[in-house]
C-alpha cells in the first residue's frame, strides 16, 4: 500500500451518518489500495471509539487535493408540484445514499491509477455518498473486485470497531435476541416523526406478529427490543419483551447490544444495517426491504422469517 496516497471522506450528520462515512472511507480506501485518514467531523459520532482508527490527520499544506465527485443521478421520475419534503424524498433520489454505481467506482479507480506516481495526494469526496458492504459482496460475485474483498473489509471494520478489545462471540444456541425498532416507525400518530420516517411499513402490528413467531422458534430466549425513548410509545404495548428505550447517550450501548446478540433483527435503519454487518451472530431478515442490505447471494448467517 502506498502510504503517501491518502483518502478522506468528510461530512456532518447524525452519529449513524458519520459512522457510514467512516466505514465508506475504509471500504473505498481498501478497494483502491489507499490509506484511509479521518476528519475532525468523525469525532462527533458516538458509536465508534475514534482511538480504534489508526490513522493520521493529513496536513493540507503537504497534500495535493483531488476531489472525487460522483454525478448526481437526479430525477428518476418526473417532478410534479407538491410539498418540497415529498419532492426531495420521492423524486430527487441520488445514488449517493444508495451507494455509488460500479461505473462511478471504476472512474474513481482510473483517477487514482493515473496519479499513483504522485506523492502526498489527498482524495476527498465532495457531497455525501456511500459504498455499502453489500455492494462489495455483489461486485465480488460479478467479478468487479477481487475475491475475498467483502470478508477482508468486513473483518477490518470489525477490528476497527472493537480495537484491542476481544469481540464478544455469540452463543451457538440462541439465548439472547435483540430487535431494533427505528424511531418514528412505532411512534404515536400525534408525533411529528410518525409522518417523516416511514409510517405504515414497520408498524407495531408488524412487530407483534414477528415477535410472536420468534417466541415459537426460540421459546427459552430473552427478547430485547431497542428503540428511542421519545418516539416509540407503541412499543410498550408488546407483552413479554424487555423494552430498552434510550436517548443520545445510549446509542453506543444499544449498538453493542445489536452487534453482540445471538440473533439480531434489524429494522429499515442505517444503524441496524451496520450492526448486522458487524455481527458474528445470526441475522433475522423479514420480507420487508432493509436499506443498504440488498445481497445478490444471502449470507449464511441469515435466517428468513
Amino acid at each position: 500500500m502506498n502510504e503517501e496516497i491518502l483518502y478522506v471522506h468528510t461530512s456532518g450528520g447524525r452519529s449513524g451518518h458519520i459512522l457510514k462515512d467512516v466505514f465508506t472511507s475504509v471500504i473505498l480506501g481498501e478497494l483502491l489500495n489507499l490509506k484511509t485518514v479521518y476528519s475532525d467531523s468523525w469525532y462527533k459520532q458516538k458509536i465508534l471509539d475514534i482511538q480504534n482508527v489508526k490513522a493520521v490527520i493529513p496536513s493540507p499544506q503537504n497534500s495535493n487535493r483531488i476531489y472525487l465527485t460522483p454525478r448526481i443521478n437526479l430525477i428518476r421520475q418526473k417532478i410534479r408540484i407538491g410539498i418540497i419534503r415529498k419532492i426531495i424524498r420521492k423524486y430527487l433520489i441520488c445514488e449517493f445514499f444508495d451507494g455509488i454505481s460500479p461505473e462511478v467506482f471504476e472512474k474513481f479507480k482510473k483517477i487514482v491509477d493515473v496519479n499513483r506516481h504522485r506523492k502526498n495526494v489527498l482524495y476527498i469526496t465532495s457531497g455525501v455518498y456511500r459504498i455499502h458492504l453489500y455492494q462489495v459482496a455483489n461486485w465480488e460475485l460479478l467479478g468487479l473486485v477481487k475475491k475475498g474483498s467483502y470478508e477482508k473489509i468486513r473483518s477490518k471494520l470489525i477490528k476497527m470497531y472493537w480495537g484491542e478489545e476481544e469481540p464478544n462471540k455469540p452463543n451457538l444456541e440462541v439465548k439472547n435476541i435483540v430487535i431494533h425498532a427505528r424511531r418514528g416507525d412505532v411512534a404515536d400518530p400525534s408525533d411529528k416523526h410518525y409522518f417523516t420516517m416511514g409510517p405504515g411499513n414497520w408498524t407495531i402490528d408488524f412487530y407483534r406478529e414477528k415477535i410472536g413467531k420468534i417466541r415459537k422458534m426460540y421459546p427459552q430466549a430473552k427478547i430485547t427490543v431497542l428503540s428511542e425513548k421519545l418516539n416509540s410509545e407503541d412499543l410498550s404495548t408488546i407483552p413479554g419483551v424487555s423494552l430498552d428505550l434510550g436517548d443520545v447517550e445510549d446509542i453506543q450501548r444499544h449498538f453493542k447490544m445489536m452487534v453482540t446478540a445471538d440473533l439480531f433483527m434489524p429494522a429499515d435503519s442505517s444503524l441496524s444495517t451496520w450492526a448486522a454487518y458487524l455481527s458474528e451472530g445470526k441475522i433475522l431478515v423479514t420480507e420487508k426491504t432493509i436499506k443498504h442490505f440488498d445481497f445478490l447471494k444471502e449470507p449464511e448467517s441469515w435466517i428468513r422469517l
